[in-house]
């Protein structure tokens, strides 16, 4: 058999490329929808166990707009460095984690109530109604909530007005 050359070296010709685009609007909504609803669960609860702490809030909210909000920067500026310092101790690591699981979270739902109970009673007065202070909770968390989460979809600034709105 006589030598054959040997092959020359092609390139390989690039595949198409893969674009993965995990957007799906119906999920996104319902996800802001179903999270709406379960915080407007809990802040009914609270608020038939924690009623004049809720009013205090919603009032110092409502009286100092600025001070509550840089509170709640400040807050998020802090709270990371604190809980740092804590895990650096060693010995502190479970309190740590007790401040960054449960009651920082804590704390932010305890505010979104505390808005929504206002909002709701804001509405309730525009409507000229008179609602249990449980319902009208309810549904100002669960109106505020859902603003929020579909602020929230808006592309690019969306996270930065729902940051505004959870400080």
């Amino acid at each position: 058999a006589p030598d054959a050359p040997d092959a020359p070296d092609i390139p390989d010709v690039p595949g198409v490329p893969q674009i993965n685009v995990d957007f799906n609007p119906l999920w996104e909504v319902t996800g802001v929808f179903t999270r709406a609803l379960a915080i407007a669960a809990v802040g009914m609860l609270l608020t038939l166990f924690l009623q004049p702490q809720l009013d205090r809030v919603a009032d110092a909210i409502t009286r100092q707009p600025m001070m509550a909000g840089s509170f709640g920067l400040l807050t998020v500026v802090v709270a990371p460095v604190a809980i740092l310092i804590m895990i650096v101790t060693i010995l502190l690591i479970p309190v740590a984690a007790i401040v960054a699981f449960i009651l920082l979270p804590m704390a932010w739902l305890f505010g979104m109530v505390a808005i929504g109970q206002e909002i709701g009673d804001r509405f309730t007065k525009a409507i000229n109604q008179t609602w249990a202070p449980v319902l009208s909770t309810g549904f100002g968390t669960f109106l505020f909530l859902l603003v929020g989460g579909f602020i929230g979809l808006i592309p690019c600034i969306g996270w930065l007005i729902s940051l505004m709105f959870s400080l």
